[in-house]
């Protein structure tokens, strides 16, 4: 994607270990070139931790946005 986006983390960890934060900062630069050019386009990010020991994964969401500087409000559409 070109330009803004928004990005929704879901984490479900396999055990009640590891800082969501220090997650969120590996899975955001692995997408560098894949979802987005730069993460320095992130203009928003939603984050979730949960724990799913038979399952565990990383859900991602990226989406375009409209960011206006301005007022600071973005309008995010069109999830990939």
């Amino acid at each position: 994607l070109v330009g803004a986006v928004a990005v929704d983390v879901r984490v479900y960890r396999p055990a009640q270990r590891g800082d969501l934060d220090n997650c969120l900062k590996v899975v955001l630069d692995a997408m560098k070139g894949i979802g987005y050019e730069d993460d320095s386009q992130i203009v928003k990010i939603t984050a979730e931790r949960f724990n799913d020991k038979l399952n565990p994964r990383i859900e991602l969401t990226i989406r375009s946005c409209a960011y206006a500087q301005l007022n600071q409000h973005s309008t995010c559409s069109r999830e990939y």
